[in-house]
């Protein structure tokens, strides 16, 4: 169920990422998976499909081997299979993918041009039908080679980019890529030398660093907030890890829909109190309150009058109707409508008038 609302509840646009993230998990299970480079390192592998800024469309759980056998694809190594089922939903539409080079190769790159699908990423110099001349090049710092295939139906780019800075012990940092979408051109990154002079880089190493890391920052934003708790059950922190990621999907989707900023805990926050306020009636208790929200819309509640004023002055002190004031009702000489009745079980102890004002305000969420 929560597949097929990832699909259908949002667009997204051109630029997609597939990648792996795990669910932490310390306990017994055939499937348990340990990657070091992972911030849990032990635990549930989950398959992700997810746009640049972290909003997930498709995912697929690890269940060891033969989880796969019975697709359409059951020829395919898993590394293929893998990305055409996430991408399924969202093929011939001229999407661009990007993948690291446990998914990447010229087969897939093939079967998605097919659908009209681009691919970008990082592949693997040993992959099968990989440029093997581009192996020989001798390359300076800072500086890339391109071959391109011959056949205009299936037109792929092969990259060898070797960075500015080589790795410790002088060990050069060469980087092999394979595009279906990008052309053999050095673009201007906002990076310079120790000389001054702007370092360039490939237009699909480039567009790779910007729009790769989707789970990455999915994996960052939830551990952020720990809700998960110890259990000895496998698909209790997996349920758990899947309900909050929909709650930061939701997050998201209302950030682009409104234009407004917030906060995932503060949008945590405030989805919590308007669930308290729509279940069952909640026994009055202080221990529990969260907010006027809250508060006003659960227990029970009773108009009262305030106590009488000091001698010589009015009979009572007044209050200004919250309900009225809300809706701009006002006197004949603009004055704000009063009462003598309050409500002492709410914390703020609002002014309130004792027929449908009363109602509203303990019924309706916006009473405006």
């Amino acid at each position: 169920m929560i597949r097929e609302r990832c699909r259908k509840v949002y667009s997204p646009g051109q630029h997609l990422s597939v990648d792996e993230s795990l669910v932490l998990f310390k306990g017994r299970l055939h499937f348990r998976q340990y990657i070091k480079t992972k911030r849990a390192r032990f635990g549930i592998k989950v398959y992700e499909l997810t746009t640049a800024d972290g909003i997930t469309l498709d995912f697929l759980v690890y269940c060891g081997t033969g989880m796969y056998d019975d697709d359409k694809n059951s020829t395919m190594p898993s590394s293929q299979r893998i990305p055409i089922e996430l991408m399924g939903p969202f093929l011939n539409k001229g999407h661009i993918v990007f993948t690291d080079n446990y998914y990447t190769s010229p087969s897939l790159a093939s079967y998605l041009l097919s659908k009209r699908t681009y691919i970008c990423g990082t592949i693997r110099a040993n992959r099968k039908h990989y440029s093997k001349e581009i192996l020989n090049d001798q390359l300076a710092k800072g500086t890339a080679v391109f071959y391109k295939t011959r056949n205009e139906d299936n037109k792929m780019l092969a990259c060898k980019h070797r960075a500015t800075k080589d790795k410790s012990g002088n060990k050069q940092k060469v980087v092999y890529m394979l595009s279906t979408y990008h052309n053999p051109v050095m673009v201007e990154t906002r990076k310079s030398d120790k000389n001054g002079n702007i370092i360039l880089k490939p237009s699909m190493v480039k567009s790779y660093n910007v729009h790769m890391g989707g789970v990455d920052r999915v994996d960052q934003q939830l551990h952020g907030i720990q809700a998960l708790r110890k259990s000895y059950k496998w698909y209790k922190k997996l349920a758990f890890r899947l309900i909050l990621q929909c709650a930061l999907n939701s997050q998201k989707i209302y950030t682009h829909s409104t234009g407004r900023h917030i906060s995932y805990l503060d949008f945590l926050m405030s989805n919590i109190k308007l669930l308290f306020s729509l279940t069952p009636e909640i026994p009055h208790n202080p221990s529990l309150v969260v907010g006027e929200d809250f508060e006003r819309l659960t227990g029970r509640h009773f108009p009262s009058m305030l106590p009488p004023g000091k001698p010589g002055n009015d009979d009572r002190h007044h209050k200004r109707c919250r309900v009225c004031y809300a809706k701009g009702k006002l006197t004949a000489k603009g004055h704000p409508l009063k009462t003598v009745f309050v409500c002492i079980f709410c914390p703020s102890q609002p002014g309130l008038h004792p027929d449908e004002c009363f109602q509203i305000y303990h019924t309706v969420l916006d009473y405006s």
